[in-house]
């Protein structure tokens, strides 16, 4: 075939691509990060493409309203804070957000595994009334809070609802979806807690058991699908309560030939095609043991290897599969050797091509030399796939990979990155020497890890070594395999050339891809410490 076919059948793709998302990624930060860096030269901001505001003490993951104008996100100290997006950019300094007294206390520790499981407990309504006013209900000390917060406040109201009750996903048609605890469970209670939808009339007193997280609701606003207690993925109707087993457990098992223990939905398709994925339960002879659990057999990562029990074990395999009715079309087994490592698969709208990235890294306990390979992988499981080598910037650590955004053909995606970075601080530094204040040398190490709130330093005959938090945004091209930098962030301390720098770690990194929005909170060092605010990055659709 000649080099002009290929560039020929190439160039629809390309478009494809190309019209997924173009970001520029200097934000004009150069000033946050300045007052970190001493005399670094600032990053050069040739044009703006978000902004960053300083003054929302923000913890926790934000959550969108629906159209994107509008994000909510718990503050230090337990109030909401409601951000008009649009107000907040024309004068990202001077705005202040709406803020409702939460009733919750400090709520900054989000590593408590109720919240991790639960999330926010924020949820906004669908769409918002004639005059751009919205409502959102969230989880308050006392109960429900039901607001509407439009340009001119909040006004809020009472909305009954079970004791205990969190919401977990956008209302609507007057329907709010929430979670409530299942005491006679114990902890279990939380893990499996009941779903109820707060303003449907008929919600049945014996309500269904679900895993947290896994709710979605279809495109029509009357149904809800959720993984159940049982395993089994299902739709609920959102008025009456009624089930209806969409792919069960049982069916994936007997495809699989080995147990699974719930079956998760990754995408819906057309003509009600889903993708899905078998989780495979974790092994009942591990439970109570120590050392790490690594996948064997023919379900061994192929690619890859395990330090030992030095770091959390890589989670169980998972089969992804297309449901289509009763049939399951296998399109990859992923089976991880380290939590490091990243196995993405990322559809198309027809659920007939993916897009594939595989990430395996290489080094001792918490740290990792990353090889890299993307690809495609079409309708019948068949994988089509390059080694990349590393890519990524030299001195990032263990890269970790998420989808944010997929092209409608698979032929690529958007992804995010989330790594580490080692930055030596010699003892000999001025800043340093502050820091430290006359101290020992064999103080240096833990003076600076409180200093920088991290842990894990290393100390030299001449420096300490801390490792500081980077994420940055790519473009994956699935047809012609390729990765391709669109930004990099840093802690202000440790930015490396290249690197727009942020005054903290970015935490709880969330995308809409409604409005093409990514929202990340900000807050100083790796322990649940000083809220440092939101950074607020447009992925600008051409």
């Amino acid at each position: 075939m000649s080099d002009d076919h290929h560039r020929r059948s190439a160039s629809p793709r390309r478009a494809a691509l190309a019209g997924l998302v173009s970001i520029a990624c200097a934000l004009g930060l150069a000033g946050v990060a300045g007052a970190q860096d001493g005399d670094r030269p600032a990053a050069p901001a040739p044009k703006r493409s978000g902004f960053y505001l300083q003054q929302v003490a923000a913890i926790g993951p934000a959550v969108f309203s629906p159209d994107g104008r509008w994000i909510a996100v718990r503050e230090d100290g337990g109030a909401i804070a409601v951000i008009e997006r649009a107000a907040a950019e024309r004068d990202p300094k001077g705005y202040e957000p709406h803020r409702i007294a939460g009733g919750l206390g400090d709520v900054a520790n989000w590593n408590d595994w109720r919240r991790r499981l639960a999330g926010p407990g924020i949820a906004f309504a669908a769409a918002a009334d004639g005059g751009g006013a919205v409502e959102l209900i969230a989880e308050g000390g006392e109960g429900l809070i039901h607001a509407t917060v439009s340009g001119a406040g909040v006004d809020l109201d009472d909305l009954a609802a079970p004791a205990g009750a969190i919401p977990i996903l956008t209302g609507r048609g007057g329907r709010w979806p929430v979670l409530v605890p299942v005491d006679a469970d114990g902890d279990d209670g939380w893990r499996k807690p009941a779903l109820w939808v707060v303003g449907a009339a008929e919600w049945p007193e014996k309500a269904p058991r679900v895993r947290p997280k896994t709710l979605r609701w279809t495109d029509d606003g009357a149904h809800l699908v959720a993984t159940l207690a049982d395993g089994s993925l299902a739709r609920i109707d959102a008025g009456t309560g009624a089930l209806e087993t969409l792919v069960a457990r049982a069916a994936v098992e007997k495809a699989v030939g080995k147990p699974i223990e719930r079956v998760v939905l990754r995408a819906f398709g057309p003509d009600g095609k889903l993708f899905v994925a078998g989780v495979r339960p974790y092994p009942e002879d591990m439970r109570g043991r120590s050392g790490t659990y690594v996948p064997a057999g023919d379900e061994a990562p192929t690619r890859g290897r395990n330090p030992g029990s030095a770091e959390p074990g890589p989670g169980m395999p998972q089969y992804l599969y297309v449901a289509d009715g009763e049939t399951l079309t296998l399109i990859k087994q992923v089976s991880l050797a380290r939590h490091l490592d990243t196995l993405l698969v990322a559809p198309s709208r027809a659920l007939d091509r993916f897009a594939f990235l595989q990430v395996a890294n290489d080094g001792g306990a918490g740290s990792g030399v990353p090889t890299i390979w993307a690809g495609s992988i079409n309708a019948a499981g068949k994988l089509t796939e390059k080694e990349l080598g590393r890519v990524v910037d030299e001195g990032l650590e263990a890269p970790r990979f998420r989808a944010l955004a997929t092209s409608a053909d698979g032929s690529g995606a958007i992804l995010l990155m989330e790594a580490s970075r080692e930055k030596e601080l010699r003892l000999d530094d001025p800043a340093v020497k502050k820091l430290l204040g006359g101290a020992p040398k064999e103080m240096a190490a833990p003076l600076l890890s409180q200093a920088y709130g991290r842990g894990g330093a290393r100390i030299t005959d001449d420096a300490v070594i801390l490792s500081f938090a980077s994420w940055g945004l790519y473009a994956l091209d699935a047809g012609e395999p390729g990765l391709r930098k669109l930004g990099l962030f840093g802690e202000g301390i440790a930015r490396f050339a290249g690197e727009t720098g942020l005054p903290g770690e970015a935490k709880d990194i969330v995308y809409d891809a409604t409005s093409g929005w990514l929202v990340a909170t900000v807050r100083h060092g790796s322990f649940d410490s000083k809220a440092q605010g939101m950074l607020l990055l447009e992925l600008k659709a051409p």
